[in-house]
């Protein structure tokens, strides 16, 4: 049984060991946000999972997918539960601002560092 991040990690794997089925990461994706809706609303889920789950899908080579809105909408809730959190903000706000202008890709600072990490 997959849950929480575990749909979003197998798309960062099978990115990472050159899969190219687009209908797979596709389904994922789809599933990732079922999953995302499922825990996302959660006060345990922080604005950091949220963000993980996203980036690893960025990766992933998925656009323009409905994930994008609800993360979006997340973070933005989830940034503005902390308060005085500069660091926070920080790390929040070149990747809402990506979102929000529709250019939060494979391309985007967050995701090139999981590259960079494996």
């Amino acid at each position: 049984d997959m849950q929480g991040i575990k749909y979003a990690d197998a798309m960062f794997e099978f990115a990472l060991a050159g899969v190219t089925d687009n209908r797979l990461f596709e389904l994922l994706a789809d599933r990732a946000q079922i999953e995302l809706n499922r825990f996302g609303p959660k006060v345990s889920c922080r604005a950091l999972n949220v963000l993980q789950i996203i980036e690893k899908i960025a990766v992933a080579g998925v656009r323009k997918h409905p994930i994008y809105d609800l993360a979006l909408s997340l973070v933005e809730q989830k940034r503005f539960s902390i308060p005085n959190d500069s660091s926070q903000d920080l790390l929040l706000s070149s990747t809402v601002k990506a979102l929000k202008n529709g250019t939060f890709s494979l391309f985007a600072d967050r995701p090139l560092l999981w590259l960079w990490r494996f």
